[in-house]
């Protein structure tokens, strides 16, 4: 249950900065002797993407959000340290990426996807004037080392992105109908607002510790 809220946690956290999300992605294998593996996200934001309805400025997060440029990330999500799995996007030899980059269907050249492949793998990030394709990892706390692998590599611990959904739910949403949202997104939403809820008693929550 604990993964599965974390899980959630990421995907809303996404998609209320812009982002369509596909969750549970899976890489297939190349023969039938591979076992195939699923990724947690993959998530894409257009550059011009906003929310503005009226009365409402939906802010966004601008430590994440890249303003130039169609944003692609490929997304672990994690209820402990940040970290990429061999199985999905840590091994090149597994070319996940490379399946993920021609499932997408941005690039046509199987010489320019495995260069922007290359890239990710050594950096975390592969960047030109029009996309950006970049290794994004969410979890209870940053890993260091993970970062000075790939220093291009995105990392958002779980109570900044607590934090930012919190404030969304308390302090901008409150007068929006939420029985359109998914039931944990309901939860959390109401959690927000009773009885003033920090942000580590819906951390607490989410990670099943206590709540």
């Amino acid at each position: 249950m604990s993964a599965n809220k974390v899980g959630k946690l990421a995907y809303w956290y996404l998609r209320l900065n812009g982002y369509f999300t596909v969750e549970d992605f899976s890489l297939h294998p190349d023969t039938k002797n591979d076992r195939g593996t699923d990724a947690d996200l993959l998530a894409v934001r257009f550059p011009f993407s906003q929310e503005n309805p009226g009365r409402h400025c939906f802010e966004r997060d601008t430590s994440l959000i890249i303003p130039q440029g169609i944003d692609f990330l490929l997304v672990e999500v994690k209820a402990g340290i940040c970290y990429i799995n061999s199985t999905t996007w840590g091994n090149p030899k597994e070319a996940h990426v490379q399946y993920a980059l021609r499932w997408i269907g941005f690039w046509d050249s199987e010489k320019e996807i495995n260069e922007i492949a290359a890239e990710i793998y050594e950096t975390g990030m592969w960047t030109n004037q029009n996309a950006t394709v970049r290794f994004c990892c969410i979890g209870k706390e940053e890993n260091f080392d993970l970062q000075a692998a790939h220093p291009k590599l995105v990392q958002k611990s779980l109570s900044h992105v607590v934090d930012f959904v919190r404030q969304r739910f308390t302090h901008q949403c409150l007068q929006i109908h939420h029985e359109n949202w998914d039931t944990f997104c309901q939860e959390f939403a109401e959690r927000s607002k009773k009885n003033h809820a920090t942000t580590q008693d819906l951390l607490d929550w989410i990670l099943d510790q206590g709540a």
